[in-house]
């Protein structure tokens, strides 16, 4: 069965609260860069949002070293 799309009038507004973000590095190019997708998590788990990112020299590539923080802050600048 194929799926069906349609507009729902008035305009429905959801609010959520975003809790969590899933990180899985889609490419990595040794010492350019690395491209990410992020998944952000409701309270119960379920995705939300998902924000895809390239991570470079202009924006922290750099200091990212041996440490995993480094580019978890990195990404948490990128979704605010």
């Amino acid at each position: 069965m194929n799926p069906i799309e349609f507009n729902v009038y008035p305009n429905l507004k959801k609010s959520i609260t975003l809790v969590k973000a899933e990180v899985r590095i889609i490419e990595l190019k040794l010492f350019e860069s690395v491209t990410v997708m992020v998944y952000l998590k409701d309270e119960i788990g379920s995705v939300m949002d998902t924000r895809h990112f390239l991570i470079d020299k202009t924006n922290g590539y750099d200091n990212w070293t041996n440490d995993d923080k480094t580019l978890i802050d990195i990404i948490k600048k990128l979704i605010q």
